[in-house]
């Protein structure tokens, strides 16, 4: 009897029935008797059925935004252009630049700590509404075994 149960476990994740990193900790005991293969069966049945719950389905993952790195030196460009301007108006358009230059790599890094907090908060956000989907999703599958006569925990 070991050996059936040990081999419908594997038989569980070998055939694909649960999406992988989904049903995370759940177990099935045949209660009633059945076999390895029926076993699988049922739970590949209970796993299609849970997929179609409310609430199951895991959201795409955030987009990273691409790799933008630029807001340092593009502040600093853009600030020492106007600072030229500005620098050549009061005489002194190498100070002026280097003042510009200066005031715009400061607000580029302002700018890079706003994106890095906005990416964080989106990837906490998709980790929370992950976590609700496998528990959902655990659930579903759980109370579909247990209609089939497994016990569950």
């Amino acid at each position: 009897m070991r050996k059936q149960l040990a081999a419908a476990a594997v038989a569980l994740f070998v055939a694909g029935g649960i999406p992988e990193g989904l049903a995370q900790g759940v177990y099935f005991y045949p209660a009633q008797g059945q076999t390895p293969e029926q076993m699988n069966q049922d739970q590949s049945e209970c796993t299609g059925w849970a997929y179609q719950q409310p609430g199951t389905q895991a959201p795409p993952p955030p987009s990273g935004g691409g790799a933008q790195g630029g807001e340092v030196i593009g502040g600093a460009a853009r600030g020492a252009t106007v600072g030229v301007i500005a620098g050549a108006i009061g005489g002194n358009a190498g100070k002026g630049a280097a003042i510009g230059a200066a005031s715009g790599g400061a607000l580029g890094l302002m700018k890079r700590g706003s994106r890095n907090r906005n990416q964080q908060q989106s990837y906490d956000a998709y980790q929370q509404q992950y976590a609700q989907a496998q528990s959902a999703f655990n659930r579903a599958l759980a109370a579909c075994m247990q209609a089939k006569g497994y016990s569950a925990s």
